[in-house]
């Protein structure tokens, strides 16, 4: 029944299509290759779980979970290298990539993308160097740490790569705000799949090495690791310094008067506006850091809730549903990073009603595949679990947590478009406040709920687990109606001042025409150069 509704609903929107200006082939097109990107990270981490858990014991499977969970707070909290870069660059691809002057356009993108690298370096060096200092006080914060040992050097590991992580991170940003969607997917899918081929080598010769335990095992995953994000740093890197913003056809084409009027206005504020600029990326970013940080320490006290209350098959099961939450969340998050990348283009010129359309059509698709996973999930649960695990013990634990997976499918569907469409409008201190004012009122109260559960009773851990979960899903009900409220109630209520330029542009011509200042050869030459510009075949049609 999800499937047909599903297909009518999508059935519906081709239809609505083909009398409307908006391509959704595509918009889909993109979106699929932002799924892409989004994903193969998840995907390849989600493999690598079910590799280590069918070569390796539970202990093995719940200490690689646990170091990649900690390890990933000095990462995924500086997501807004990525989310605000994209954004950032949209904005000022958008209004300057008319620029005739090559070299200054040069300039105003090289110079942030200066600023990311050494932002993400400096954040990277400093947040690994925090975690391997921190690494004895935040294992024994998990409780039994001697079932964690076998984990520490592949911990060390995952905390040196950290700087090369999160440059890495703020490139993938700066090459999606050019509109290259589709070098970043094929770039983050071959990193992915450098990952899992050197998980299977490292335990293949684990297995056939007389004397080699996990502990030596997980070491080698460690260095491999290292070596694989070294690799994705300097690939990224070097994709940004060599390519080039293209056109994605959301952006009005100017005229050559129209280019001097606000290359001049501008150069009067060019100076004022680099302070203002600056200042804002720094204050912006302190709020992405702080929704970011949260939205991992969320992650984080589940894990030591459920460390300390579950047995080791129990955590283990955690680490899965984990893993199954973000892969399909990161795919669904394609739309998301469309929304980013479109959005901020439409929302930096104030094209209101265009980011409106944008908007219905990206929720309408995330709402679709959200639905779709819900129903796969449903149909192949069983055969599902059977394949990420081979102990019954974690199979177990497992199911208690997959009907709370599944049904959160339509509701992160829609998070997760909306945090892309916060992003495109800069509305990085309300996505802060919802997150703080999520994390105290709704996750903690639930969270916490878990440890007054009695140890001594009857399916106690079943229990715990599935209430871990079910603040995790409350969290996101949250945030799913107050950032529909800002989306909806706010941003798309503003008014659309797209057309006012063209409007001034139309009065500066007519005064230009009474004056007798335009010529017949300069308004024939105007003309050519409009045509030659109608003739480029947009990749987007709004």
């Amino acid at each position: 029944r999800v499937l047909t509704l599903v297909t009518v609903a999508t059935q519906i929107m081709l239809r609505r299509s083909e009398g409307d200006d908006i391509s959704h082939i595509e918009i889909l097109k993109a979106s699929l290759s932002a799924s892409v990107q989004n994903a193969a990270g998840p995907i390849g981490l989600a493999l690598q779980h079910v590799i280590l858990g069918k070569r390796k014991s539970s202990s093995a499977l719940a200490a690689f979970g646990v170091c990649v969970n900690i390890s990933n707070l000095g990462t995924t909290v500086f997501q807004f290298l990525v989310d605000g870069s994209t954004s950032q660059v949209g904005s000022l691809v958008a209004k300057h990539l008319d620029e005739t002057d090559e070299g200054k356009k040069k300039k105003l993108l090289g110079k942030h993308c200066k600023k990311s690298l050494v932002v993400s370096v400096l954040a990277g060096a400093s947040a690994g160097a925090l975690l391997l200092v921190s690494g004895n006080s935040l294992f024994s914060t998990l409780g039994e740490t001697d079932r964690m040992d076998i984990g520490r050097g592949y911990y060390a590991w995952r905390c040196l790569s950290m700087p090369f992580k999160t440059s890495s991170n703020a490139a993938v940003g700066i090459i999606g705000g050019y509109g290259h969607v589709h070098v970043v997917s094929v770039m983050n899918s071959v990193v992915a799949f450098l990952q899992v081929l050197m998980v299977c080598v490292v335990l293949h010769a684990s297995s056939s090495s007389k004397g080699k335990g996990e502990k030596e095992a997980l070491d080698a995953l460690g260095l491999a690791y290292f070596v694989v994000v070294m690799f994705h740093a300097v690939l990224g890197w070097a994709i940004v310094y060599f390519s080039r913003p293209k056109k994605i056809g959301l952006e009005r084409t100017m005229r050559r008067r129209r280019i001097e009027m606000r290359r001049r206005r501008e150069a009067a504020e060019e100076e004022e506006e680099e302070e203002e600029e600056s200042k804002k990326y720094f204050v912006d970013a302190l709020n992405m850091f702080g929704r970011s940080i949260l939205l991992q320490l969320s992650f984080f006290v589940a894990m030591i809730v459920a460390s300390r209350k579950l047995p080791v098959a129990g955590l283990a099961a955690h680490h899965l549903t984990a893993q199954l939450w973000l892969v399909c969340s990161y795919i669904v998050d394609g739309f998301a990073t469309i929304g980013t990348i479109y959005g901020s283009r439409l929302y930096s010129i104030k094209s209101i009603k265009k980011l409106r359309s944008l908007t219905v059509r990206l929720l309408s698709y995330g709402v679709s595949l959200g639905f779709f996973f819900c129903a796969i999930f449903l149909a192949f649960g069983t055969a599902a679990r059977k394949l990420f695990v081979g102990d019954e013990l974690t199979n177990y634990y497992l199911g208690k947590t997959w009907m709370l997976v599944t049904f959160a499918q339509p509701v992160n569907a829609v998070v997760f478009v909306l945090d892309g469409l916060m992003y495109a409008t800069k509305s990085f201190a309300f996505a802060r406040e919802v997150m703080v004012a999520g994390v105290g009122v709704v996750f903690l109260p639930t969270v916490l709920s878990a440890t007054l559960i009695n140890d001594g009773n009857s399916n106690s851990g079943a229990k715990v687990i599935a209430r871990v979960w079910t603040a995790k899903l409350a969290l996101n009900v949250w945030r799913m109606l107050f950032l529909s409220g800002r989306v909806f109630f706010w941003i798309l209520k503003e008014e659309d001042r797209s057309d006012e330029e063209e409007e001034e542009e139309e009065e500066d011509e007519s005064e230009g025409e009474t004056s007798g200042s335009g010529s017949d050869g300069e308004n024939t030459e105007e003309s050519l150069l409009e045509s030659d510009m109608d003739d480029d075949a947009p990749l987007l049609s709004l």
